[in-house]
């Protein structure tokens, strides 16, 4: 039983983030799912069987979440989940020795500044990965997380993994007998830190709903959605990339008048890398009119 249980923990783990993933009902499974990760640190002795689990664990939790990559490309489904899955062990590998280095606060903190710099890099490079971001876990519960203004989905993941050491330190010290004053001030916290996110969420979201249902009634606003219908599996890789744009070129325009104040395209609509700080310099001169205001309309969409 104790060289099978860690395999249980590991599946175990990977089924409370599929569970708990868009479109899942069951989102409030994420402030724990960490913790069969927890557990495989804090009671397997050699970090390579450590290893081993953590990519068996991020393996399921890929293949479970985003197996309709595979419908694009099976061969290239398989690589992108064998890759995600070793990256995403490297953050849990350096936590594993920092802890163990260092002890439980610096291990723990590490976790949360390794993971978040993981997340930082899998945004920022050709092997992009979003889908699996932890912040956005929330996407079917934007009510939760209206404070991403500020933080955006890099203080949700903070929020998770946060939520996932203190639950695992409550459930530490529960097991162990230890319920005193330690124990009732780390529930007290777990409480705070659960609830008060979602309520200045809220808070958020009834100050700005007002001041925005306000503004669009005084004056007529115009958002433009298109939707091409270009099959995303097969015809968009065979069509040319030229028609496909003006295309959405065309039905843009044809909804566009003075008052839009949006344009939203499909996900994959512009077959470049495109930041948002070089909009401006799109080298596809017709789509300028998604990023920025041709003179013949006013105001700007980017207002």
């Amino acid at each position: 039983m104790k060289r099978v249980l860690p395999f249980i923990i590991a599946l175990s783990g990977a089924v409370l983030l599929w569970a708990a993933w868009p479109v899942s009902p069951l989102t409030i499974l994420i402030f724990v799912a960490w913790m069969p990760m927890l557990w495989l640190e804090a009671n397997v002795s050699s970090w390579k069987k450590f290893v081993g689990y953590s990519l068996l664990h991020m393996l399921l939790w890929n293949v479970a979440t985003t197996w309709w990559v595979g419908l694009a490309s099976v061969v290239g489904s398989i690589g992108a989940f064998v890759v995600n899955s070793i990256v995403m062990t490297v953050p849990w590998l350096l936590f594993y020795i920092t802890r163990r280095k260092c002890g439980n606060k610096i291990g723990y903190a590490g976790l949360i500044v390794y993971w978040l710099a993981f997340e930082f890099l899998h945004h920022n490079w050709d092997l992009s990965w979003p889908w699996l971001t932890l912040g956005n876990s929330f996407a079917t519960n934007p009510q939760w997380v209206q404070w991403y203004q500020y933080t955006g989905a890099s203080g949700g993941t903070a929020w998770i993994l946060l939520t996932n050491i203190l639950a695992w330190s409550l459930f530490q010290h529960y097991r162990d007998g230890q319920r005193g004053y330690a124990y009732r001030l780390r529930l007290g916290a777990l409480v705070l830190l659960l609830t008060a996110p979602i309520l200045i969420s809220r808070w958020i979201a009834g100050a700005e709903g007002r001041i925005a249902s306000k503004a669009f009634a005084e004056a007529d606003r115009n958002i433009v959605v298109v939707q091409p219908n270009i099959d995303p599996y097969t015809e968009k890789f065979t069509g040319s990339v030229e028609s496909q744009i003006e295309k959405l070129i065309t039905l843009s325009e044809r909804s566009i008048n003075r008052n839009t104040r949006l344009v939203i395209w499909p996900e994959t609509a512009i077959p470049a890398q495109v930041r948002e700080l070089n909009q401006r310099r799109f080298s596809l001169p017709r789509c300028l009119v998604i990023f920025k205001t041709p003179s013949q309309y006013q105001p700007s969409f980017r207002d």
